[in-house]
């Protein structure tokens, strides 16, 4: 129960009435059970009722009551709606991006892949080229052939080998001052020999002369990596004047020549003509 204000006089009164105790007008229509019908009848008929539009009846409110339910059903099921709709596109868009994710990865393997198949048949290419060369090397082993090795592969198969065979080849120079020396050696040596040949020379021999044919073959044989040895080789020509000209007067020698790193002579051999071996 609540106080309200009496539409007639406007005092306080309370809000289960049915007429105002101050003035007396009939605030409701209906009659309560209970209640003595005499207490409606002494009211006069003349007594002012409250309008329709100040107290509505019950009967009037309950289509407005009924619309407004219908109304709130129909919010609360588009929110509903509206709220499965976002989540509903919501796993789609999960769902697309995962897809998306998963393509995207596949197409990155398979680009991994052929680059890798690429990469490996360049590798293989390189390194068949990288022997045909290395081969090449072995064959000739000249400082030329490997320098070519080392500068076109730099990071070769057998980059190593070549640097260790460049080195040994470079000890192995002949410088030409080494080469000067040797010859001069030999000269010695040759001047030597014809004069022993001429203390055992035969009656119609009147002089003897020797000279080198071509060029020297010297090279160095290392003992160990700081010792090593010359070996010369080379063809020396005998030249000798006769009084009898039925026997020959030019031979071809073969001198064999071992030197140590100071250049003393280690071992000697000149091959002659078995008829001038005495």
């Amino acid at each position: 129960m609540a106080i309200i204000n009496c539409p007639g006089c406007g005092k306080n009164i309370s809000s289960m009435a049915f007429t105002c105790p101050h003035c007396g007008i009939r605030l409701r229509n209906e009659i309560r059970c209970g209640r003595d019908t005499a207490e409606s009848a002494a009211q006069p008929d003349n007594a002012p009722v409250l309008g329709d539009a100040q107290l509505p009846d019950e009967t009037e409110t309950k289509p407005q009551k009924k619309k407004n339910g219908c109304l709130k059903s129909i919010i609360i099921m588009l929110i509903a709606a509206m709220s499965i709709g976002a989540i509903l596109y919501a796993m789609y868009r999960y769902h697309e991006r995962q897809a998306a994710e998963r393509r995207a990865l596949m197409e990155e393997l398979a680009k991994r892949i052929m680059d890798d198949q690429k990469a490996n048949t360049a590798r293989l290419h390189l390194a068949q080229q990288d022997s045909i060369l290395w081969k090449k090397v072995l064959k000739h082993k000249t400082i030329e052939t490997t320098e070519e090795y080392i500068q076109t592969y730099p990071e070769g198969i057998f980059i190593d080998e070549a640097y260790m065979l460049l080195e040994e080849q470079n000890r192995r120079i002949i410088s030409k001052q080494e080469c000067h020396d040797i010859r001069s050696i030999i000269d010695s040596q040759l001047v030597e020999y014809r004069d022993k040949r001429l203390r055992t020379k035969d009656r119609d021999i009147r002089g003897m002369h020797y000279n080198i044919a071509g060029e020297l073959d010297i090279t160095k044989k290392y003992i160990n990596r700081d010792s090593f040895q010359y070996v010369v080789r080379g063809t020396i020509t005998e030249t000798i004047n006769r009084t009898d000209p039925t026997k020959p007067n030019n031979l071809q020698l073969e001198l064999d020549i071992t030197m140590d790193a100071d250049k003393r002579i280690l071992q000697s051999n000149l091959q002659t003509a078995p008829e001038l071996k005495q």
